[in-house]
């Protein structure tokens, strides 16, 4: 983007750098080498000018579209991922294990649930 900003003065100074070798070349007086150099840099520094402010409009141009096709796609991305997601039933996502707390402490709250001990001074009698 440097050579951008230094457009209009490198199309102005070589131009008249070239007109000026012309009409040398040709065996024109100094003073009209001069006047035709000053008027040749002058009409090419306005081109340049303009040629920068068309150039910098497109780059602005073509970065705000990028710009706005990154947002579009952010947002499609955020729409997808938000209808992937299951609805919130007040369970944790993915935990099957139950965390609740009761109040059954003590060794016979280990034995309330299907779970008979084995009676092993029976056995040793039979």
């Amino acid at each position: 983007m440097n050579y951008v900003q230094k457009l209009p003065f490198i199309l102005a100074a070589s131009m008249a750098i070239l007109s000026g070798l012309i009409s040398m070349e040709q065996g024109m007086e100094t003073k009209q080498t001069c006047i035709r150099m000053t008027t040749v840099m002058v009409v090419f520094f306005i081109l340049g000018v303009v040629a920068r402010s068309v150039i910098m409009r497109t780059v602005e141009e073509v970065e705000e579209k990028r710009k706005a096709l990154e947002e579009a796609e952010l947002e499609r991305l955020r729409a997808e991922q938000e209808a992937q997601l299951p609805e919130d039933d007040g369970k944790p996502n993915g935990s099957k294990i139950d965390y609740r707390i009761e109040d059954n402490t003590g060794i016979a709250s280990l034995f309330d649930e299907e779970f008979v001990p084995f009676d092993i001074h029976n056995f040793e009698k039979q």
